[in-house]
């Protein structure tokens, strides 16, 4: 296939009885033929599969037909009527998951798409992997148990959790949104999202590194109130705490204006 072009689907509500059987999908090993097999069965039943492709400016009559900005794109065509915005499956929004795009398909032609995965065994190893060296420490340290009793431990714990958590990694894990998104036209990559509804996993990150920061700069705010160290170092854990709660908190503003449009306020960066 050409670079710039791609696979649209069209599914349209069926006028005949579907099959009673459910489509499966089957992810990891395989899958380019599951899909294939898929695409048939659900155009076989319910929609019909279009290609384009061929000649450039076919292709491109075609996405202006179709009101289309990239490739792939899914565009549902129901029975009667014209297509809603509902019938186009917001890509971006989404991401390109197998359980998101079949979670729209049955919403949008009420055929439920069976998603089959082989086991992932990474998170229960993972998951024993960490018991294993807790109860390792624990055991080789038997004999003094006050590292259990460690406010500063406890607290770097709970504060790494706190900025996963508002940075939106469960929303991430929930929705599976894209890392990032690469414009096929300028080549040009987005690493936020310009919609409040939505956002990329890179933006998560982005969010986390912000909110360390700040959290960072007020952590040694408070050393240099609190401690008794030397005037000079406490007044350069000032100054450093002061320069970074600024900086990050522009930052991060910066991008909640990008997000919310029309957010009248800003700090140093618009």
């Amino acid at each position: 296939m050409r670079r710039g072009q791609g696979l649209v689907c069209l599914f349209s509500r069926p006028t005949l009885s579907p099959s009673p059987g459910k489509v499966s999908l089957l992810g990891g090993r395989g899958a380019n033929m599951a899909a294939r097999w898929c695409l048939w069965c659900v155009s076989a039943t319910v929609a019909v599969a279009l290609l384009v492709c061929g000649v450039p400016s076919a292709s491109a009559q075609r996405k202006k037909e179709l009101n289309m900005n990239s490739a792939p794109t899914f565009i549902n065509f129901p029975a009667k009527g014209k297509p809603k915005r509902g019938d186009t499956y917001e890509l971006q929004v989404r991401g390109f998951s197998a359980e998101q795009i079949a979670r729209w398909i049955a919403d949008r032609t009420d055929v439920n798409i069976r998603v089959i995965r082989p086991p992932n065994y990474a998170g229960p190893l993972m998951l024993g992997l960490l018991l294993a060296i807790i109860g390792g420490l624990v055991y080789l340290r038997r004999s003094n148990m006050e590292f259990l009793f460690n406010k500063t431990g406890w607290a770097f714990a709970a504060l790494c959790f706190v900025l996963a958590m508002t940075s939106g990694q469960m929303w991430n894990h929930i929705r599976g949104p894209p890392y990032a998104h690469k414009n096929p036209h300028t080549g040009h990559v987005n690493y936020i999202h310009g919609s409040s509804q939505a956002q990329f996993v890179a933006e998560t990150h982005i969010v986390l590194l912000f909110n360390g920061g700040v959290t960072l700069g007020m952590v040694l705010l408070c050393e240099a109130a609190t401690s008794d160290m030397d005037i000079g170092k406490r007044k350069i854990m000032c100054v450093a705490g002061i320069g970074l709660v600024v900086l990050f908190f522009s930052w991060m503003l910066s991008i909640f204006r990008s997000k919310y449009h029309g957010y009248p306020y800003s700090f140093l960066m618009s």
